[in-house]
């Protein structure tokens, strides 16, 4: 499996969620609307079977993380109530086919909001795992 490919599959969900707002990810060009997404990946941890004489690598691990980012001062209820809409698109056992495999929801959880920077941000994780 390649990293590529289970990054783009979940782009893709998020992309494809309905919540209409712009998305931002690392290294790419920012947009500074609010209401809008800032995502990213981490902990695509990796583990192989070719000591066992299997595929160089059978699994991966990781988290996406998104952050829903709104004016402060605005309430938490809205920003809360779309959190909640992101986090659903990625419903806990759903799995996603790719080559060789599938990528799986382990998790999604809506986490309290705080305040930074003159923004009202409320972080989403959703934690994947491989399957070959």
């Amino acid at each position: 499996m390649r990293t590529r490919d289970i990054k783009a599959v979940l782009r893709q969900r998020l992309a494809q969620g309905g919540h209409g707002l712009p998305i931002n990810w690392p290294n790419e060009n920012f947009n500074g609307a609010r209401p809008r997404l800032e995502a990213s990946f981490s902990g695509l941890g990796r583990q192989g079977g070719a000591l066992e004489g299997g595929k160089a690598i059978e699994h991966h691990s990781g988290l996406l993380n998104i952050a829903l980012v709104s004016d402060e001062g605005s309430g938490s209820g809205n920003a809360d109530d779309l959190a909640d809409d992101i986090a659903e698109l990625f419903t806990e056992g759903h799995r996603y086919a790719i080559t060789g495999g599938n990528v799986a929801i382990q998790l999604s959880e809506v986490r309290d909001g705080f305040n930074a920077g003159g923004e009202w941000r409320v972080p989403i994780v959703i934690r994947f795992v491989t399957e070959t």
